[in-house]
């Protein structure tokens, strides 16, 4: 006999299956892999026209991204703990570093091209947030700071087969991603570019699911 705490998990599984949307919206997916912050790069002009320093490996990174294929925007939450970018003393300078950092995109709009797999192209003039706990210039005059970077320009997509995995790729930068390098200051760019694998979040019928084992199980210690 299914007692009556067991019958209510139930009935709620039930009826979140009956009133759920006949085809979802909204696509969570959490980082599950992939290169991280795989190319960074810091160039002569804000245009990032000629590359001067490169980084010297890959970066993990963790975060979450949601597409939303009613309103067709993107959003992501990225996170890496540690980067640096290196090359010959420039100005002074030997490294540039990351600690902390967070990549925010909010709202970028996005175009949905169907396929094998199914591509979400962020679309037009979109940007970003760069935030680091700390930036730190390695090198003569030297130091570090705290800054914040906004309006970065963001380019991307992400493609997903069949249980929407698959990957996505993200660059910040060089557009309003600049460094004041060495002292006296010299204007430098920066852009950093993301790979990344990519799965579903745990669904809310998930949880439920996961619910009503819990239920199951205690109904079965206390019989």
């Amino acid at each position: 006999m299914i007692r009556k705490g067991l019958l209510g998990a139930l009935l709620l599984v039930g009826a979140a299956l009956a009133s759920g949307p006949a085809s979802a919206t909204i696509i969570n997916l959490t980082v599950n892999g992939g290169f991280g912050l795989d190319t960074a790069r810091m160039c002569s002009t804000t245009s990032c026209l000629t590359t001067l320093w490169t980084n010297n490996t890959d970066y993990a990174a963790t975060g979450t991204i949601t597409l939303d294929t009613s309103t067709l925007t993107l959003n992501a939450t990225l996170n890496v703990s540690f980067s640096e970018i290196t090359g010959a003393a420039n100005n002074g300078i030997t490294a540039i570093q990351f600690t902390n950092t967070t990549y925010t995109i909010t709202n970028a709009p996005i175009t949905i091209i169907a396929g094998t797999p199914t591509t979400y192209q962020i679309t037009g003039g979109n940007f970003g947030t760069v935030d680091p706990t700390a930036f730190t210039q390695v090198g003569t005059g030297g130091g570090t700071t705290d800054p914040i970077w906004n309006s970065v320009r963001v380019t991307g997509s992400c493609g997903l087969v069949a249980g929407n995995t698959g990957q996505c790729g993200f660059t910040f930068g060089a557009t309003n991603f600049a460094i004041s390098l060495g002292t006296p200051p010299v204007t430098r760019g920066v852009q950093q570019t993301f790979n990344l694998a990519v799965v579903p979040e745990p669904t809310t019928l998930g949880l439920l699911g996961a619910g009503v084992l819990g239920l199951a199980l205690a109904g079965r210690r206390r019989a």
